[in-house]
């Protein structure tokens, strides 16, 4: 049987920020265990790069353990789960624990954030062609330039000998 505190509190969680995407969701037993996915989506540059990693762990009142399993290990984590928030603390390649707060979300919040982030990757591929077709022309420019410059440099020798 479910307990009460089951329903207490969302279990699908959203965090989006400019440049990733966020969704845990998780089920609870009665004994306040949890077992569940968290899945990512980074964006680098001209692609967005996604996983999935599972969460285990366990609910005291609002004081979360969970542990995310990753394909190269394990990650143990603490957060606090309230109704409209649940923080959970990474930590940071500095040593310190960053705080990354989540919202009640779906899985088609998650996706539309997963749909903005491709958007920026797709405007960012554009850019990468456009800056490589900007270079292109300046080489092609800077040819002509020297070509111009050497064909200049000869009508002018050529122009001395007929002066002679």
């Amino acid at each position: 049987l479910e307990s009460a505190s089951f329903h207490k509190y969302p279990t699908s969680w959203v965090f989006t920020s400019g440049t990733s995407a966020r969704l845990i969701r998780w089920a609870e037993t009665a004994s306040e265990q949890i077992s569940g996915t968290l899945q990512t989506s980074e964006l680098q540059g001209e692609s967005v790069q996604g996983n999935t990693a599972s969460v285990t762990g366990s609910r005291n009142g609002t004081v979360l353990i969970l542990t995310i399993d990753q394909l190269f290990g394990s990650t143990s984590i603490t957060g606090e789960i309230g109704d409209a928030a649940l923080t959970i603390y990474w930590p940071a390649s500095s040593g310190r624990l960053e705080p990354i707060s989540f919202t009640p979300g779906t899985v088609d919040d998650y996706n539309a954030h997963v749909d903005t982030l491709s958007g920026y990757a797709r405007s960012n591929q554009e850019a990468a062609y456009g800056a490589e077709a900007i270079n292109a022309a300046d080489t092609k420019l800077a040819r002509a330039k020297r070509n111009l410059e050497v064909a200049i440099v000869g009508a002018d020798t050529a122009l001395d000998w007929v002066s002679y």
